[in-house]
């Protein structure tokens, strides 16, 4: 395991989740306490109560929860942070185990979206994807952007085609999304699932929050797709867990 150094404190890089403190910006650390809270809020949506509180998901939700309301976000405890991811990966996976985890099915690329900064994004034909996401695609203001949960940008390329059916100018791509997928059904998935796109395996985070540099792919503003008003329409951001190559018609399997 190789060391890094982050606000004075010594830290090895992780062998199992790939955590690296140097990835984490000073605002990513201090505002841990929200995302961490939406990811856990996220993972377990729609999960019935008495399953949620069963087993190892139980153990591991309190845990979760109990690392997140401990962080100090003046003053955030990086283990504290790097604790509370691995905690996220394993409630996904007990979830799953348990039987209450998004359901197997397949689907396609549709298209691979990258740009050297902002959007819309251009179609190519296909993508190398390292653990911090694909290689030669950037983001041109990265306050809310690259972290390692954002690695990839997923959507569904039916959901753009139902946008459109009610008069919406979005495109594949036209939101920044890398990876747009057909033939899942998009509204039963959430955070914690774990998806195979070509040869990478990534794990959903948190449904990805639209800004206002994306409304004109709307007829009105990018709400639209707002997960907490209209679940089942928003973007997916991941992890990436295996890095690979993933070209267009690549199968894609949800829970593989």
């Amino acid at each position: 395991m190789a060391a890094a150094r982050i606000c004075g404190v010594q830290l090895t890089l992780c062998d199992r989740c790939h955590f690296d403190p140097g990835d984490y910006r000073r605002h990513d650390l201090v505002t841990a306490v929200l995302w961490l809270h939406v990811m856990a809020d996220q993972t377990v949506e729609g999960v019935p109560a008495e399953v949620l509180a069963a087993g190892p998901q139980g153990v591991a939700h309190a845990e979760l929860l109990r690392l997140i309301t401990s962080l100090d976000p003046d003053d955030p405890d990086v283990e504290t942070i790097h604790g509370a991811i691995h905690h996220l990966h394993d409630l996904g996976r007990q979830l799953h185990d348990a039987g209450a985890g998004v359901p197997s099915q397949r689907g396609t690329v549709a298209q691979l979206s990258i740009s050297d900064g902002g959007v819309p994004k251009s179609a190519v034909e296909s993508v190398d994807v390292g653990l911090r996401g694909v290689l030669g695609d950037r983001q041109a203001v990265r306050k809310h952007h690259g972290r390692p949960f954002q690695a990839l940008s997923l959507w569904s390329a039916e959901v753009i085609e139902a946008l459109q059916a009610e008069g919406h100018p979005v495109q594949a791509g036209s939101t920044g999304e890398n990876v747009t997928v057909s033939g899942l059904d998009w509204a039963s998935l959430r955070p914690g699932a774990r998806v195979l796109v070509g040869e990478v395996l990534c794990e959903i985070s948190v449904w990805a929050l639209p800004c206002r540099k994306i409304d004109w792919c709307f007829t009105g503003r990018s709400d639209r797709i707002d997960h907490a008003r209209n679940p089942g329409w928003s973007r997916a951001y991941a992890w990436v867990l295996e890095p690979g190559t993933i070209a267009v018609g690549d199968e894609v399997l949800c829970e593989p």
